[in-house]
């Protein structure tokens, strides 16, 4: 196995999410690229300048129409693929693009019916005072791994994420938070510099936030086996079944 499963520091969370993304850099690109590059394409099309100068109503109309359905849909899709990726390759499995798509998608509906709840309480909880909408965006940061790894959803898997960061929220806040600037750093920088290459620029830069969001989804995979070596000891269940000879499955994945 490529990788040592067991509870990594700060600086290794983020040191082998780099090396996981170098490692499957093709599949787990080609994953976010297969959205983000047309995505990218058709919003500038569609956001560029009329003959006055300025992008029509209507044009921006379709372009927020269009942020919805692919935010709303399509990338939920991109994030089960990516961190299906991310997990298996931490495991010492294969994955390629279309298995990570294939074994992902009919969890497709249960995801987004999460991701909905998640969003549904932080708003709440940003309605009624700002710090308890950080506080909840936080306690269900792991709702995709434990999705994807764990196959349960809605309110238990709420539950179990919150069950999971409850004693190392702040450790957590701190990782999402380095991620999200590193991520920013990376896709603001080359953003920057693309927005002068007339259409091209809009297909690399969609190729960087491709790259800047799988850098964060596989942050926040790595945070949850991170905790769960913590919680769970689930380095030393890894270990045995090596030793025994027996591979480790999705059933052995699941919270004990």
């Amino acid at each position: 196995m490529p990788y040592q499963i067991q509870a990594l520091s700060v600086g290794g969370i983020l040191d082998h999410s780099f090396r996981l993304i170098r490692d499957r850099i093709l599949v787990l690109w080609g994953i976010s690229a297969l959205v983000y590059v047309p995505f990218a394409i058709v919003t500038e099309l569609l956001a560029g300048p009329t003959a006055t100068g300025d992008p029509a109503s209507g044009q921006l109309m379709l372009v927020f129409a269009l942020t919805v359905i692919v935010v709303g849909l399509a990338f939920p899709l991109v994030q089960l693929a990516i961190i299906h990726t991310v997990a298996e390759t931490y495991l010492g499995r294969e994955v390629s693009i279309g298995s990570a798509y294939s074994n992902t998608k009919g969890l497709y509906v249960r995801y987004l019916g999460t991701v909905i709840l998640v969003g549904l309480g932080a708003m709440l909880g940003f309605v009624l005072l700002i710090i308890p909408g950080i506080y909840l965006v936080i306690i269900w940061a792991l709702v995709g791994p434990v999705v994807v790894i764990e196959r349960i959803s809605g309110t238990a898997a709420l539950g179990r994420s919150r069950a999971l960061v409850r004693d190392n929220w702040w450790r957590v806040l701190g990782i999402a938070f380095l991620a999200g600037v590193l991520s920013s750093v990376l896709s603001g920088g080359f953003q920057f510099v693309f927005a002068f290459i007339p259409f091209v620029g809009s297909a690399l830069t969609g190729a960087v936030n491709a790259l800047a969001f799988t850098f964060t989804s596989s942050v926040s995979v790595l945070i949850y086996f991170d905790l769960r070596c913590r919680h769970e000891d689930f380095d030393l269940q890894v270990l045995a079944e090596q030793v025994g000879g027996t591979p480790t499955d999705d059933s052995s994945l699941a919270g004990r």
